[in-house]
């Protein structure tokens, strides 16, 4: 198939022939396969000479960028500016591995089995590689190596593995901290209302916190455009692990800072004496990108 194809040896564009030309290509410097399509959104590749070894090629832009770093080919899309990476890979049946393109570990991972019923699963860097915290549950962290195959386990630089029943696809969002934009940490727990400053290096916009250590502990969110005009103390709050509303709140709960943000609560769910919270920031002006008048 050679429509919207390119042969490319050292730069200059050459016929199939002389491109597949043992002793042009050996002789070349640098070389090249240029494919255009308008409308096919997959390409598929086989090598001519050898059985079995080929591959596809997701070119659909909207879709994202096919990633070989691990065993699974996954499709990414990145944006380095707010460190996020979106992924989607079929399950192999077993763990395995597949890449996330961040190209450093990351520091957040949600992922979901699309075809499946398992539960929102996360990896968070401060619990530890072999466990996770599950999104739509109360419960404490757990261990992934007891867990459906569908689930994460040691993230590492360009690949994370994980796996799913074979042929099912897994959808998962990573992130790595971005400076003056994100921030993924934890904090202890002083069981005094006067809690612990949290440092985040920004003005918070929102504020996900979780007691990693605590079954019956729900997921709260917190933003500073729930409840247009509240500033401090924050009180209203959401719960991924409920299907219930907004919650009003009646007693202090966090305050918003300039450089982060400062826990307010004794409750199990902020402020347990000795328990580890887990919690993922964003800036509401990230400093990074903002320009000094």
């Amino acid at each position: 198939y050679n429509t919207g194809v390119t042969y490319l040896l050292d730069g200059v564009s050459v016929s199939e022939s002389t491109y597949h030309n043992t002793s042009n290509f050996n002789a070349a410097t640098t070389r090249k396969i240029q494919i255009q399509t308008a409308s096919a959104k997959t390409l598929y590749y086989y090598c001519h000479i050898h059985s079995g070894m080929g591959g596809e090629i997701d070119v659909n832009a909207l879709s994202g960028n096919s990633n070989f770093d691990g065993a699974i080919q996954s499709t990414v899309s990145v944006n380095d500016t707010s460190g996020l990476s979106l992924v989607t890979y079929s399950g192999s049946g077993s763990d395995s591995t597949a890449g996330h393109g961040l190209g450093v570990h990351p520091d957040w991972i949600i992922w979901k089995a699309l075809d499946d019923t398992f539960n929102w699963d996360t990896y968070f860097k401060t619990v530890g590689y072999q466990k996770t915290l599950i999104i739509n549950s109360s419960n404490g962290s757990r261990n992934v190596l007891q867990q459906n195959p569908d689930d994460l386990t040691l993230p590492v630089k360009d690949n994370y593995t994980g796996g799913s029943e074979s042929g099912k696809r897994v959808l998962a969002w990573c992130w790595k901290e971005v400076e003056g934009y994100s921030k993924f940490n934890q904090w202890i727990g002083n069981g005094n209302s006067n809690g612990p400053f949290v440092y985040c290096g920004f003005k918070p916009q929102m504020v996900f916190i979780k007691n990693q250590s605590g079954n019956g502990n729900s997921w709260q969110i917190h933003t500073n455009t729930l409840t247009p005009g509240q500033q401090n103390p924050n009180q209203d709050f959401l719960r991924f692990d409920s299907t219930g509303g907004q919650k009003f709140g009646t007693t202090n709960r966090i305050d918003f800072l300039s450089n982060g943000f400062k826990v307010r609560n004794t409750n199990t769910d902020y402020n347990q004496d000795s328990e580890r919270f887990v919690f993922a920031a964003f800036a509401e002006a990230p400093l990074k990108f903002v320009n000094g008048c």
